[in-house]
């Protein structure tokens, strides 16, 4: 590699780290976010907010559960809209993308369907979800950054979480709310 191709590589190198740096401080800034996610899948995360405050019945690990979420989405945004990732990361992204539809189909069916529950199948999905986010994330992410991945698939595929949100009445409004936002964002090909 020349002088030039070695300053341009470090130029685009330091550019995409400036703009994850930019768009993680940025997440922090309430409001800002529908800047960088569409309505539907910003209305998907302000559920998701409701049920982990529900369930954890604590306002800052529900409130860093979604800045985790958040901050891990955009971050993949622009690796992927800079072209970062190999071929073998892109076909990683698209097996995540099927699997993330087969998650959102088992929400729903688990929602509509009577006597179809299975939490342990569906954290084994969110699990499965979990290793090839953090297979594509990996090299281009802090440990810091993969451990927040980490939590966030934890608390996610918790089988007392999935009980709980299928299971107990309190949770019914929230899980019509997230039943109907995954059906939408199927609907529109967003997931």
């Amino acid at each position: 590699m020349n002088e030039t191709e070695d300053h341009q590589s470090s130029a685009k190198s330091l550019s995409i780290r400036a703009q994850k740096k930019i768009l993680g401080t940025v997440v922090n800034k309430r409001g800002s976010v529908k800047l960088f996610i569409d309505d539907k899948s910003a209305h998907l995360l302000d559920t998701f907010y409701e049920l982990t405050l529900l369930y954890t019945d604590n306002k800052r690990r529900a409130e860093k559960l979604l800045k985790y979420s958040i901050k891990t989405a955009i971050k993949l945004l622009v690796l992927i809209r800079n072209g970062q990732l190999t071929s073998d990361q892109l076909a990683t992204c698209k097996e995540f993308r099927r699997k993330l539809r087969l998650v959102a189909n088992t929400v729903i069916s688990f929602h509509e369907v009577d006597f179809t529950l299975d939490t342990e199948f569906l954290s084994e999905l969110l699990k499965e979800e979990a290793v090839l986010l953090k297979e594509v994330l990996r090299p281009h992410l802090t440990s810091k950054s993969m451990e927040r991945v980490d939590q966030v698939f934890a608390f996610c595929s918790d089988v007392g979480f999935l009980q709980a949100l299928f299971t107990d009445e309190r949770y019914t409004e929230q899980r019509n709310v997230l039943a109907r936002d995954l059906d939408d964002l199927l609907n529109d090909n967003i997931l």
